[in-house]
């Protein structure tokens, strides 16, 4: 068994990333504004040709990456545990020779093949631009996951946190704004993504080199590279995120191919409030890998559960608030968006629930991937694309926008249940507890107070908002009555150890 040491430290290291990535999630606000602002001066048919082309690219750049950003955390992590930073440089040479390769290969198959594709398969000629200028975006995409991909290995998130949701997030707003002012059509949005990534790959470069010595891994670089360990490791990986980005923008894509541009700009905005969600899952994700790598290294199964265990717990109670508070107000919330976006009510509380089960449950990938069993994920991945897919296909042209979530739901809750089966017996473990019901019962709870405020403020001026407050903060007393975990309950007191110390001194 694990000790109560262990836990508290593993549960503290868990929340020092998760916090900084959770605040890091802020900054992405200047992008939400970035889309109100595009979605009112350009209109929804501009801005659904930008989700449109960014989606393609978007998917296609996971062939250039190719796995490296998680490929290289176990690996790293081997060689540091080993002592051997020979090999650690090693690791990173291969990782940028392989990444050079791919992000020219792809980008350039993407710049001439784009026209091809939008003429005869789309008929969306008037794409053409947007995809081909976005092509230029795969290598400094490329870059900055390996560089932050190296830096997590080492356990630090702040830097992810600074180039993906500070960074990049607010020269894209700043780019918009530009764009408005120069392209009437806003065709300037795709020019503002290319100056956010190229600034983010410049910060994590920046960053990577505050730890690596740049001209050291320059020099470990090889035409071998793709004979490597670490590219046997990454392939399976690269195709399980390609099926992975696959899976999530398939959505958009097949909207793309059977509705109007518009109905695709509003189905933009909808993902924009409901990846909130996702978001919180991917506070928690960056840092879960490199501890659970070091644990299953070290041949830790208890300790392996027990972080599965915390971090589907914390995903579920910091998730559950902002479905409930989607249902509620989910209309004002849109309406910031544009009235066209309000149509979109029902399917952002869908898809914001169709996250919630991928978030609390996506934590078994990783344990797979780390245990050594990658194609066990892409075999899943291929599930979920394949369900996805058809499910879409039969879905939108009968529920317009409600389509999309829906076939995202069903795919993600039948190949849960096949992974979670996976881990079980591949690694011995699985992520229920009992103290996973304190956050199902407060957000039963807080639902019935909250409907009962709903039928006395319906004809009050955002009555849904004030029964979304409501479920908030029912929610929050009831968790905090119910009582935190032992481990979580030391952080707090330590935290509010600290804040006293930090109020005295001022």
């Amino acid at each position: 068994m694990s000790t109560a040491q262990d836990r508290q430290q593993d549960t503290t290291d868990l929340a020092r990333g998760t916090g900084v990535n959770l605040l890091g999630n802020f900054g992405k606000i200047s992008a939400a504004i970035a889309f109100i602002f595009a979605s009112r001066v350009f209109g929804m048919e501009a801005v659904g040709l930008y989700v449109f082309a960014w989606s393609t690219i978007d998917v296609v750049s996971k062939l250039a990456i190719f796995g490296l950003d998680i490929s290289i955390v176990k690996y790293i992590t081997r060689s540091r545990l080993e002592e051997s930073p020979g090999e650690v440089y090693k690791v990173l040479g291969d990782a940028l020779s392989i990444s050079l390769g791919t992000s020219l290969t792809v980008a350039g198959l993407a710049f001439f093949l784009s026209p091809w594709i939008l003429t005869e398969i789309f008929d969306i000629p008037h794409l053409i631009w947007s995809l081909c200028t976005l092509a230029f975006a795969i290598p400094p995409l490329t870059c900055t996951f390996v560089f932050l991909g190296a830096t997590k290995a080492l356990k630090i998130m702040r830097y992810d946190v600074f180039v993906r949701t500070i960074i990049e997030p607010l020269t894209f707003l700043a780019g918009v704004g530009l764009s408005a002012l120069l392209w009437a059509d806003g065709s300037g949005m795709v020019l503002a993504q290319i100056l956010a990534l190229a600034a983010g790959a410049t910060a994590s470069a920046t960053f990577f080199g505050r730890h690596y010595a740049i001209s050291r891994c320059i020099r470990a670089m090889s035409f071998g590279a793709f004979r490597s360990e670490l590219a046997r490791m990454a392939f399976p990986v690269s195709l399980y995120n390609l099926l992975s980005i696959l899976a999530s923008r398939l959505d958009v894509i097949l909207l793309g191919y059977f509705l109007a541009v518009d109905r695709v700009g509003i189905y933009g905005m909808v993902r924009e409030v409901a990846f909130v969600v996702k978001k919180n899952r991917q506070a928690i994700e960056p840092i879960f890998g490199p501890i659970v790598s070091e644990q299953v290294q070290k041949g830790q199964p208890e300790r392996v559960a027990d972080s599965m265990s915390t971090v589907t717990r914390w995903t579920l109670a910091i998730s559950l608030p902002y479905v409930g508070l989607l249902y509620f107000a989910g209309e004002y919330i849109l309406g910031l968006y544009g009235p066209a976006v309000v149509a979109g009510t029902s399917a952002v509380v869908l898809l914001a629930f169709a996250h919630l089960v991928n978030g609390v449950f996506i934590f078994a990938e990783l344990m797979l991937l780390m245990a050594g069993r990658p194609y066990l994920n892409l075999v899943n991945m291929i599930l979920t694309v394949l369900i996805s897919g058809v499910a879409g296909i039969w879905l939108i042209p009968k529920m317009d926008i409600m389509g999309p979530p829906l076939a995202v739901l069903i795919a993600f809750s039948l190949v849960h249940v096949v992974r979670l089966i996976q881990v079980r017996k591949c690694i011995g473990v699985h992520p229920f507890r009992s103290s996973l019901g304190k956050s199902i019962l407060a957000s039963v709870l807080a639902s019935a107070l909250a409907l009962l405020v709903e039928t006395q403020v319906v004809n009050v001026p955002a009555g849904g908002m004030i029964a979304g407050v409501v479920f908030i903060l029912a929610y929050l007393a009831v968790i905090w009555l119910l009582r935190l975990e032992p481990e979580e309950r030391e952080l707090v007191s330590r935290f509010l150890l600290r804040l006293k110390r930090v109020l005295h001194l001022a």
